[in-house]
């Protein structure tokens, strides 16, 4: 993947974040350089307005807290994400299998 506006290519080290109003990904230099700092609160690709509040980090290689997995919630309090739909999908040893992979007897 590509930064739409500096074609910046996106690596394990790029500070990646998302629009929420559109959707759109950037690397958060182009962000802070042509939005923030410029204060353009404009989507650089559609133009849709938005606020800071709308920035997601998708990924932050700075963030070290953001990789200690005992921080998370739902692994911190065994709560599962699952509902109870996809939990007997999960326990359907039928579901588990790629029926269209085992090709045929003949």
């Amino acid at each position: 993947m590509v930064d739409p506006v500096t074609y910046k290519v996106f690596t394990d080290n790029t500070h990646i974040v998302a629009l929420k109003p559109t959707g759109n990904v950037f690397a958060w230099d182009t962000v802070e350089r042509l939005n923030i700092k410029a204060k353009n609160w404009k989507d650089l690709v559609s133009d849709e307005e938005f606020g800071r509040k709308d920035i997601i980090t998708l990924q932050d290689p700075q963030n070290i807290e953001a990789r200690n997995l005992s921080s998370f919630k739902y692994l911190r309090e065994g709560v599962s994400t699952l509902t109870p739909e996809q939990q007997r999908q999960r326990k359907d040893p039928a579901r588990n299998v790629n029926k269209s992979a085992l090709g045929n007897a003949a």
